[in-house]
């Protein structure tokens, strides 16, 4: 199958980088739902002591002016990994009119982005995320969160550090 591949050359790869041998099936995350606030504070007290932290967000398409947050997902490694939720599928519900989705913290959804703005704004907090800039973007949109200090950008590493010719026989 295309995933044995795809692990195997993940493995051979790792192998010849550590001299490790690694025979691991894929990792899958283990990751906590956040809903309290005196969670999601615990959690933005660990992040703040480890120093930085890997960020995305996601939501149903890429016109961030329109296209609401539905979460927030953070990790500093393998099984520190959190989802603070936005909001929740729902049949029953209609946000904007065209989404079925409800509101998880309701009243508390200001208190909620307060709390978590601190990972944003904090200048001793390494950020580090794909494509930054749109993340970023939409937690200002979303949740007021104005990010400041250290922004670690992998797309942007990425075309920094690989950076190829472009085919013009691919590109057209």
């Amino acid at each position: 199958s295309i995933k044995r591949h795809i692990q195997n050359d993940l493995n051979r790869a790792s192998q010849a980088a550590t001299g490790v041998e690694v025979t691991n099936a894929f990792y899958k995350p283990v990751y906590e739902v956040v809903e309290s606030l005196e969670r999601l504070v615990e959690v933005v007290q660990e992040i703040e002591d480890h120093g930085s932290f890997g960020v995305d967000t996601e939501s149903p398409g890429l016109n961030f002016m329109d296209e609401p947050a539905i979460m927030c997902q953070l990790s500093i490694g393998e099984g520190k990994n959190w989802i603070v939720p936005f909001f929740k599928h729902d049949p029953e519900a209609s946000y904007m009119g065209k989404y079925k989705l409800k509101a998880v913290w309701g009243a508390l959804y200001e208190k909620m982005t307060q709390i978590l703005g601190r990972l944003f704004t904090s200048e001793k907090v390494i950020k580090c995320a794909h494509h930054a800039k749109y993340d970023m973007t939409v937690l200002k949109r979303w949740c007021n969160i104005i990010t400041a200090g250290w922004v670690w950008d992998t797309q942007v590493m990425h075309h920094l550090l690989l950076h190829q010719r472009v085919d013009p026989v691919i590109v057209g």
